[in-house]
């Protein structure tokens, strides 16, 4: 029954680690586990089967460990640390190192095994976190596709600091206090490009907004549209003429142009009879 299958599993996962997806058999498995391969067909139907229960298993455990992490409902800050430092700490043992070491080495060759990695476990955990993050980050206003990215970006800054180096075998210091220091800065980092980013949303969309009421405004007989809230510019107009045809004094020059003013303004002077 339920116990049969559970050793199953069990066998099989530490024997794709162990030998990788290829080398396992399924004979080896029902040797370890005991049983028979008329129960091992009956409830997964092949190797690959096998393998896509392991990480549905694998990735249950996750969320779920992900899920009992009790987040504050304030500030979010300290909640996605708390998040944070215990998906690193899940990110970093030694069992999801060897799960990922696999996924890498035999993925290439295996696009069933890859897409079961892909979808059955990082996609879904990802969307569990995606799930949060929409309803308390940008006061609830990311839709789905902004979300995921989003874990997709926390997830990333978390593992930035240690998780290749754990992954190519390097020892790495998994004390709470190193794992929540990087959760710490990895938060911050992301909390503080995603301020960034809704800032220039909401400038482009105050810039479109803008543009739009000026082009629903009456343009000037010369120019753009008036500026909001100012009246349009009075245009000059030249003072008629007197009835003699003339140009008022002091105000034209004999051009036409206006006279100037001030300091440096000329009189005009009546004519002089000539000297007799």
């Amino acid at each position: 029954g339920a116990a049969r299958r559970r050793a199953m599993l069990k066998a099989a996962s530490d024997l794709f680690l162990e030998q990788g997806f290829e080398a396992t058999r399924v004979s080896d498995v029902v040797r370890i586990s005991g049983g028979s391969l008329a129960n091992l067909y009956a409830w997964f139907g092949s190797k690959h089967g096998l393998f896509e229960a392991i990480i549905d298993d694998l990735a249950s455990q996750i969320s779920e460990a992900v899920d009992s992490v009790e987040i504050p409902s304030a500030p979010l800050e300290e909640g996605l640390q708390r998040l944070g430092s215990h998906y690193l700490d899940l990110a970093v043992s030694p069992r999801a190192l060897a799960w990922h070491r696999l996924a890498v080495g035999d993925g290439s060759s295996f696009p069933e095994l890859r897409a079961a990695v892909l979808e059955r476990g990082a996609n879904r955990l990802l969307r569990r976190i995606a799930t949060f993050l929409a309803s308390n980050l940008g006061g609830g206003s990311l839709d789905a596709a902004e979300s995921y990215l989003a874990a997709q970006h926390l997830c990333a800054l978390l593992k930035s600091e240690v998780h290749f180096a754990a992954a190519c075998g390097e020892p790495v210091d998994r004390s709470p206090a190193r794992l929540a220091g990087q959760a710490r800065r990895a938060v911050a980092a992301f909390l503080r490009g995603h301020s960034d980013g809704e800032t220039m949303r909401a400038n482009d969309s105050r810039r479109r907004l803008r543009a739009r009421r000026n082009a629903s405004e009456p343009e000037d007989e010369e120019g753009p549209p008036a500026s909001r809230g100012r009246p349009p510019p009075r245009r000059r107009r030249d003072r008629p003429l007197d009835p003699k045809g003339e140009p008022p004094a002091g105000r034209l020059h004999s051009e036409g142009a206006h006279a100037p003013r001030g300091l440096f303004a000329k009189t005009r002077r009546a004519p002089t009879a000539p000297p007799g």
